[in-house]
């Protein structure tokens, strides 16, 4: 895994910055003008081919293990596009269209996990229930704070995990401490009902809220689903202050599917990208209403997939990602908000993120739902489209060219028919010129012509050129 993915984790944290540097430095520098900012996003490899996120409300990343299938396709097209041999693959029964096409299109329709992160400075509030029962309340952004369970004493009902690592600072003074923490239910709450959850001034007490029917929750709450909180501590170098400094990012992540369409051609398709395009029912499930039910769950493990390292283990000082997510944490503790370490920051960790999920496989199964929508929904298919020259006449040009035909045929058989009706003894231009030559000739060659016949004497003018006025006349 590390040596495979693991520079991918620290080119990542560099794109991050390169694409921050562009957006910070715009002529007009304001928080409105870099939120509408082009945020370029990184372009990945797996295998023999590319992709990249598709950014709307949330950011959708493709999955690796789609990527691997389309790749094994593009294989097979290039073996049919440059051998001549007959394919005897039984997975590619139709490959040899390829090769008698104009253009071609590898698809696949696959699932895409989606994701929303928000990255504040805040301090977490814990809220001890007993020895393995425990809430975590973290702050975020529009007075809001989202509390989740955790410890080993909640119910199966209740799903929770954490995963922690270390950052090793170069100077090894201010190494950064990485806990990630997601739960498959977990409650929003106002500022007064934080307030109250604080001051032990409630009606209610946290362990009658997990789980808990969203009808009965109390006023200022609602459940939110699953969340996954990734909490940054550190202390910063020559402070004095003994409280460490933290960065808490809220993420959210929701199932859905696309089509993975693949141009194969290495001419206008160099990078072999993979275009991610959502269908309509997920684009659909963005919706809040319908988002919660396809909120996921994410095991916090697959972050450390992301960053290459083992459980409470230690990513070294000398990876770019290290370097780079340290001054980013540093600078933004120290300067405040206005520093372009806010926006390094965040986008290093949603990159690494997306990274994180594009790891996680899925399974398959040959059973197919009871419920035909259900099943048509959910169905995971691959296929090859080819173009091709088409002959047929339902275009409005194709219907015009006919007409245009027919009326050319319809005039030339009139045109033969009227000259057959019609005939007259033409003569062509050749002979016209002969007969005029005749009759200009000199006057010996006048009583050699008495003998000819007297219609053709008749038919054509005999040409007179008069040298002193310089006219030429015609005589029949």
């Amino acid at each position: 895994m590390t040596s495979i993915y693991g520079a991918t984790s620290d080119y990542l944290a560099a794109a991050a910055v390169a694409t921050d540097s562009q957006i910070f430095r715009l002529q007009e520098n304001n928080i409105n003008n870099r939120a509408e900012a082009l945020l370029m996003p990184p372009i990945l490899q797996e295998g023999n081919v590319s992709f990249t996120v598709n950014i709307s409300d949330y950011v959708w990343v493709a999955l690796r293990q789609s990527i691997r299938n389309i790749s094994l396709d593009l294989m097979d097209w290039d073996r049919a596009t440059t051998t001549t041999l007959q394919q005897t693959d039984p997975n590619y029964p139709d490959s040899h269209l390829f090769n008698r096409s104009l253009d071609s299109r590898l698809l696949r329709r696959g699932p895409t996990i989606g994701q929303q992160s928000v990255c504040t400075i805040n301090a977490v509030t814990e809220f001890p229930l007993t020895d393995d029962q425990l809430i975590r309340c973290y702050p975020s952004r529009d007075n809001i704070t989202t509390c989740i369970p955790a410890g080993s004493g909640w119910s199966d009902d209740v799903s929770q995990a954490s995963s922690s690592f270390t950052i090793i600072d170069l100077e090894n003074r201010a190494n950064v401490s990485v806990t990630i923490h997601s739960a498959s239910a977990s409650l929003t709450l106002t500022d007064s009902a934080f307030d109250c959850a604080t001051t032990n001034q409630c009606n209610w007490t946290w362990a009658s809220l997990f789980p808990i029917s969203p009808s009965l929750l109390p006023p200022g709450m609602t459940l939110s689903g699953p969340a996954q909180i990734s909490q940054y501590t550190s202390l910063l170098p020559n402070s004095t202050s003994q409280t460490p400094s933290s960065i808490l990012c809220h993420s959210k992540s929701i199932l859905g599917f696309a089509n993975y369409i693949l141009n194969p051609s290495p001419f206008s398709n160099i990078l072999r990208l993979v275009d991610i395009n959502l269908d309509d029912e997920t684009s659909d499930a963005i919706a809040e209403a319908e988002a919660e039910a396809n909120q996921l769950f994410i095991h916090p493990d697959w972050h450390l997939a992301a960053w290459t390292v083992n459980q409470n283990g230690t990513v070294p000082r000398h990876r770019a990602c290290a370097r780079r997510l340290i001054t980013a944490f540093q600078t933004w503790i120290a300067k405040g908000p206005a520093d372009q370490a806010v926006l390094d920051f965040a986008t290093i960790h949603r990159f690494i993120s997306l990274q994180a999920l594009s790891l996680i496989p899925f399974s398959t199964t040959p059973h197919k739902p009871a419920d035909e929508s259900e099943a048509s929904r959910l169905a995971l298919t691959s296929k090859g489209m080819v173009q091709v020259w088409k002959y047929g006449i339902e275009s409005r040009s194709a219907k015009f060219g006919v007409v245009v035909t027919i009326l050319g045929c319809v005039i030339v058989v009139l045109r033969t028919g009227l000259y057959w009706v019609y005939k007259e003894d033409v003569k062509d231009a050749t002979e016209i010129i002969v007969l005029v030559m005749r009759r200009n000739a000199p006057p010996a060659a006048d009583d050699e012509m008495e003998g000819q016949d007297e219609e053709k004497k008749q038919e054509f003018p005999i040409i007179r050129f008069n040298n002193r006025s310089r006219v030429v006349s015609f005589h029949g």
